[in-house]
């Protein structure tokens, strides 16, 4: 469900990874609905529940703006889909906490789009702290790059913030990581965040597109420093 960056991304993932069929797409756009179908072979749709009633859906993935997640999870929910929905899940934790709990009562699972919980690279880290092969963890250092970056008219319609768009990633990260290492309470006691935007558009705009964050966990004696940007030279 929805046929903007995110969702030309991920109908490119589905449809190679071999474990899962696309069967349809649904856009509000008429049009961009019977692109992305046509280019992967699907049927298109303009409303997700025209989408459940006329195939058997197993799962849906949700990539349209944050504001329409609430009730797009609701409607996948009632039609017995479970659903993977891109981050934030919602702008609130109160909706947060009530996607999760519809998606309970309709016995269907939601998840998260945080894919890096997935990647060997991060896997491979993940086991070594599990396995007391580093010890405990005293500094954490994340490095983010996303290239290429958006479009700037991504930026100036509102989409794209750098804290909630890729700074959650490596938070989410290193909260799971912390909380398989110790145990106990794994979320920070201080966070400091500062962005900066590298063009006057970006500015008058008010979107950063650089920035650094820094957690810190008093009872761990531990920071984290998160180096993030969406341009990168070297790819």
């Amino acid at each position: 469900v929805g046929g903007g960056r995110m969702g030309e991304i991920r109908c490119g993932h589905v449809a190679r990874s071999g474990g899962a069929r696309l069967s349809a797409f649904v856009d509000a756009s008429p049009e961009a609905a019977a692109r992305l179908a046509s280019r992967h072979g699907c049927e298109a749709y303009v409303a997700l529940e025209d989408a459940l009633e006329a195939q058997e859906i197993d799962a849906v993935w949700i990539c349209a703006p944050t504001p329409s997640h609430g009730s797009l999870i609701a409607t996948a929910a009632r039609g017995g889909a479970h659903v993977a929905v891109e981050k934030p899940v919602a702008m609130s934790s109160r909706d947060i906490l009530e996607a999760y709990a519809t998606c309970e009562a309709h016995g269907v699972h939601l998840a998260c789009a945080f894919q890096r919980r997935f990647d060997a690279a991060y896997q491979a880290v993940a086991r070594a702290v599990e396995e007391g092969k580093v010890g405990s963890p005293r500094s954490i250092r994340a490095t983010f790059r996303d290239h290429p970056s958006p479009p700037p008219a991504f930026f100036a319609a509102g989409g794209g913030d750098l804290f909630n768009d890729l700074a959650t990633h490596d938070i989410d990260y290193i909260l799971a990581l912390l909380k398989q290492s110790d145990g106990g309470d794994h979320h920070p006691d201080e966070v400091w965040a500062h962005g900066t935007s590298s063009t006057d558009e970006l500015r008058s705009a008010g979107v950063f597109d650089a920035a650094t964050v820094v957690l810190k966990w008093k009872r761990l004696e531990l920071c984290a420093t998160l180096d993030i940007a969406r341009g990168s030279a070297y790819g």
